[in-house]
């Protein structure tokens, strides 16, 4: 069902408030704890401390691409190195050590050495800023991105990828996207998700930015869901697309438009579409995350 074909003598209001109902419906559904373990979010929560978890959840965006198994056997052979306490093991390791623990990782097209310079800059960051997200808040512009939320986000991204390449001494990184190529940023926007809201499934912690500033992490998943809907017509999944489908679901729900990903990227993974969309209401939508 697209947002425009909820009934034609329904007005645009109602037709919004019928395409939240089914959102939320698929929200009750499949935002739920039991689902993260098909999601690299799992790696995130094997750490206790928001400390630990932001840098185990960076390296495991930095690592996302391919399936969630893939991407969850990586990322925990690359905080293996680092034992259950990564951050005190990054300050702790002498860069020596960190390329030497490393040395014999790959994971596609991230060798060991790419590793390594990766948590070399992050052991960097933390030094001087005294976390990743002290180095997000270091990034942020000045204004406060109330009347152009998008560019605000875009803006942080472009100045934290700067802070942490120069970190790495490089100019580009295969394990984090350069915002100013235009690119959707999935596995950055997909970190921020993780760390910044907090409900059922995302674990937050930080304060930095607000669920509100987001943007969706678009995916292959949310890209083909927006365009059958009618949300984009955009046949590229890049930034410019990527702010379209989340002024959709700002419109929906302005303080957090990406409350409903993980739920839709579930059903998605599921193959619970198109039926599941207009599937009539059953128990289970009644249950509680």
């Amino acid at each position: 069902m697209r947002p425009d074909d909820a009934g034609p003598s329904l007005s645009p209001a109602r037709r919004h408030a019928a395409f939240r109902t089914m959102l939320d419906r698929l929200y009750r559904r499949y935002n739920r704890p039991c689902y993260i373990a098909t999601d690299p979010l799992a790696v995130v929560y094997d750490c206790a401390d928001t400390a630990d978890r932001e840098i185990a959840g960076l390296i495991a965006a930095g690592l996302a691409f391919g399936d969630a198994d893939q991407i969850q056997r990586a990322a925990r052979h690359a905080l293996s190195f680092l034992g259950p306490r990564p951050k005190a093991a990054l300050m702790a390791f002498s860069p020596r050590d960190i390329r030497r623990l490393t040395a014999g990782f790959r994971y596609r097209w991230v060798s060991g050495e790419h590793l390594a310079t990766f948590l070399l800059g992050l052991r960097w960051c933390l030094q001087e800023f005294g976390s990743v997200e002290g180095m997000v808040a270091a990034a942020k512009p000045r204004q406060k991105g109330r009347e152009d939320p998008a560019g605000f986000l875009w803006n942080t991204l472009v100045g934290w990828t700067r802070l942490l390449w120069r970190a790495m001494g490089v100019e580009k990184h295969p394990m984090w996207p350069d915002p100013a190529r235009g690119g959707a940023c999935k596995r950055t926007l997909l970190y921020l998700r993780w760390m910044i809201r907090q409900d059922a499934v995302d674990p937050g912690g930080w304060t930095v930015l607000t669920p509100g500033m987001l943007l969706c992490p678009v995916d292959r998943h949310i890209h083909r869901f927006a365009r059958s809907r009618g949300i984009t017509k955009r046949s590229a999944a890049d930034w410019k697309t990527t702010v379209e489908i989340t002024r959709f679901f700002r419109g929906l729900c302005p303080r957090d438009p990406c409350r409903w990903d993980f739920a839709l990227t579930r059903a998605a993974m599921l193959n619970l579409f198109p039926t599941e969309w207009t599937a009539p209401q059953d128990k289970s939508d009644q249950s509680t995350r």
